[in-house]
């Protein structure tokens, strides 16, 4: 690696020898790079801008300029947990920023549409020069911009960057320490570390503030990348894949009530107000979502009344809004269970499971490592491989060779070579401990139950007669999930943070793992037997998918971006359970007539056409502007 060269700028590798023997400490001036950029993921910058010295460079320092406040930079890349790639810091003013986060940003450009990473700017004081080089003088196409509709008049109130106000900083740091206390960032840099410890807490403003002398700028850039994170509520997919509703766009297939649904418009709504959140039973997402919003549920079969049980005969399914739903309320999680037979045999799934468990591809070459106790396993995947190998057809001239078992000091490794299995195992499983899933062909078929043993077998324990098996990848457990639930299985999902740790000598990271659990009698189906009726019926089986309680109810101050969809039937499914469209019913009203009364003009429509977010923003705001012309108060 050499360096990188943005435009007019050059970002150079510093030498290794510099930083060994050289550096004397200060990090000041220096690009810290703790991951090197990927173009598969989503990044977000921060920026705070400081007043700086126009003349500050590492070939320039002094003693008195570690006084100065720094311009900052933190680049966060977006996952669960997120983590930190990249930090920049120097005490230099918030024109010359404006070029380094013009270079950072187009470096952690990822999977955007603009070709540049989502930046955002504190506006308060000099911030607002970074803002305007960024966008008169390198014409960064990224930057981001409070998304607000709320003045009665027709008046354009959305500007770029973030408004610091004492408000503002209450709801900012009350979110991103409640996104810290959940071990939703890891932070790479310790220096930054060291700036959240020289932090305190202010009872008067509610936010924090560094102690007299120190610094906060780095703390601060990473709040602002923390706040503008997309929503991350998952949308199913009819393919089974589960996405971040904000990136649904116009077309999509997603899951309804009753199967598969179009997306025919999508809302995009500013909030300031409290959002409710529910715990689903089975489930490690939560669902969040606006009191308005209605949720397909079944109320509770009974009631107590005088220390009395009481039943409550024919309780059905109803739409209720979300602000009435209680715990204990039973949601729909929907299931396909009429899909058609997948056209791969039972031992090929089964190798391929293990293969989601302990394998991986590397030059046409597949390999599992299994434990040295496991020799009957792998002379089983041997056979199955060999087998496989034998109808498999000449690609290009290049012949697959037999299977064969490798032994290690601490493991069996059984590898075959074939190109078109390694092609095949990459299109439908993945390949990365933390990017395997199931393709759509796989997730829209069924009697791939072998698959789902072979998984477990390889990752998985039964313990008192329950199956758990762990992962670190999200994709392919959502998908198992939805693989058991397709097959009339009921499991349950958790999210696991693993702390860092040593195995073998080898130092892990930390990292985020998850947990599918299958209970006793649901594990007797998975094998193949038959189960005996349930005791508890805490989950029920319908002809629609099966209905699970919500065990916890909270709300919270929300202030920011919400998301709905508008599909052909009014439902989808969003963190698992199904739910209603809460806007369809005004939809008219707002594209051809005018109401009489407009309340503070708040909701904007993207329709028809995929265009981007900040052009769908621009027409919402003459949209509304119109209406509000043509409006009597």
């Amino acid at each position: 690696m050499e360096g990188w060269k943005i435009g007019k700028t050059h970002l150079p590798e510093m030498d290794a020898n510099y930083l060994e023997e050289g550096f004397d400490g200060d990090p000041r001036g220096i690009l810290w790079l703790y991951e090197e950029p990927k173009p598969n993921v989503d990044y977000v910058v921060g920026v705070d801008p400081t007043l700086g010295l126009s003349s500050w460079t590492r070939y320039a320092r002094s003693r008195d300029d570690v006084d100065t406040d720094n311009g900052a930079i933190e680049v966060l890349k977006v996952g669960k947990p997120d983590v930190q790639v990249a930090e920049y810091a120097a005490p230099i003013n918030a024109l010359d920023l404006a070029e380094a986060a013009n270079a950072i940003g187009r470096l952690y450009k990822g999977r955007s549409e603009d070709q540049a990473a989502l930046v955002i700017v504190e506006t308060n004081g000099p911030g607002v020069t970074t803002v305007e080089e960024l966008h008169k003088k390198f014409d960064y196409p990224n930057l981001w911009r409070w998304a607000y509709l709320g003045e009665m008049k027709r008046k354009r109130t959305t500007t770029f960057g973030w408004q610091a106000s004492r408000e503002n900083n209450k709801i900012l740091f009350m979110k991103c320490l409640r996104h810290i206390d959940r071990n939703a960032v890891v932070f790479n840099s310790p220096w930054l570390v060291e700036e959240c410890a020289d932090c305190t807490f202010d009872w008067v403003d509610s936010t924090l503030r560094a102690k007299w002398g120190r610094h906060d700028d780095r703390v601060r850039a990473m709040f602002l990348a923390i706040w503008c994170l997309p929503p991350d509520v998952k949308v199913l997919l009819s393919s089974g894949e589960s996405i971040p509703v904000a990136s649904i766009r116009l077309g999509d297939e997603v899951m309804g009530r009753r199967g598969v649904e179009t997306v025919r418009s999508i809302y995009v709504q500013h909030k300031a107000e409290m959002l409710r959140e529910f715990s689903i039973s089975g489930h490690h997402e939560s669902l969040r979502c606006t009191k308005e919003h209605k949720l397909l549920i079944q109320r509770k079969p009974c009631v107590r009344s005088n220390r009395v049980r009481r039943n409550r005969q024919g309780s059905q399914l109803e739409w209720l809004e979300a602000g009435k739903v209680q715990r204990g309320h039973k949601v729909l999680v929907p299931a396909s269970f009429n899909l058609p037979r997948t056209r791969f045999t039972q031992d090929q799934l089964h190798l391929m499971g293990w293969y989601l468990a302990e394998g991986f591809v590397s030059r046409n070459r597949i390999h599992l490592t299994l434990g040295p106790h496991e020799k009957e396993e792998a002379a089983n995947l041997k056979r199955i491989a060999e087998r496989w190998l034998v109808g498999e057809p000449t690609y290009r001239g290049r012949k697959s060779y037999k299977a064969f078992i490798t032994r290690t000091r601490t493991s069996l490794v059984v590898s075959f070579s074939s190109y078109v299995l390694s092609k095949l195992f990459l299109d439908h499983l993945g390949t990365g401990s933390r990017h395997k899933r199931l393709s759509r062909e796989l997730l829209n078929t069924s009697g791939l139950l072998p698959l789902v043993r072979g998984w477990a077998g390889g990752d998985g324990s039964v313990f008192e007669g329950r199956l758990s098996v762990t992962t670190v990848s999200e994709p392919l457990v959502n998908h198992i999930r939805q693989v058991l639930l397709n097959h009339g299985i009921w499991c349950a999902t958790r999210r696991r943070f693993i702390p860092e740790r040593f195995i073998e000598g080898r130092k892990l990271a930390p990292s985020m793992s998850y947990v599918l659990g299958v209970g006793k009698p649901w594990l007797r189906t998975l094998n193949g037997q038959t189960s005996p009726p349930l005791r508890r019926q805490r989950v029920e089986v319908v002809p629609e998918g099966f209905l699970t309680p919500i065990t916890k109810v909270r709300e919270y101050y929300y202030r920011g971006i919400v998301y709905d969809l508008e599909t052909s039937e009014h439902t989808f499914t969003a963190s698992g359970v199904v739910v209603h469209n809460c806007a369809h019913d005004w939809t008219n009203e707002i594209d051809y007539e005018p109401p009489s009364k407009v309340e503070t003009g708040k909701t904007v429509q993207w329709q028809a056409r995929d265009v981007s977010y900040d052009q769908m923003m621009e027409e919402a705001e003459e949209q509304v502007g119109d209406i509000l012309d043509g409006a009597s108060f």
